[in-house]
């Protein structure tokens, strides 16, 4: 019966384990989806701001990645997709990634933009022979 017991205690215990571990993977992939506002005072309608996007993914860091770090020098949290931005221009932190010799190397650079209301705006990396660029897009249709 103790046997019993203690081996129901672990299975208990090892449930509850894996239920705290899922919830919190499952607090982590919902904050890497959100949606970033990057201004003070009370929400704006989609139409009164702009949406930059990224093309880094939760699951991967490849070539074709761009990571904002910093928007007006302030630090953004790592894994962030989008940002909302009041139109105007900001100063951004970027990071994009190349191969040299078999290794994703990052490639720190600055990139200043300029942003219009109810636009949606895509990073992308350029690749080149000695590092990567990070570019900007406007996207077809407004928000």
């Amino acid at each position: 019966m103790k046997k019993l017991r203690h081996s129901l205690f672990l299975i208990s215990f090892r449930l509850r384990s894996v239920c705290v571990l899922l919830c919190l993977c499952s607090v982590t992939f919902l904050s890497a989806c959100t949606t970033l506002k990057h201004y003070s005072g009370p929400e704006q309608p989609k139409q009164n701001t702009a949406l930059l996007k990224t093309t880094l993914s939760w699951l991967s860091v490849t070539e074709a990645s761009v990571e904002i770090r910093k928007v007006d020098g302030k630090t953004i949290g790592r894994y962030t997709r989008s940002i909302e931005l009041l139109p105007g221009i900001h100063e951004l932190g970027v990071v994009c990634y190349w191969f040299q010799e078999g290794a994703l190397l990052p490639h720190y650079t600055g990139l200043q933009i300029s942003v219009s209301p109810n636009k949606i705006y895509q990073l992308f990396s350029i690749p080149r022979s000695s590092g990567c660029e990070v570019g900007v897009e406007e996207s077809v249709g407004g928000r």
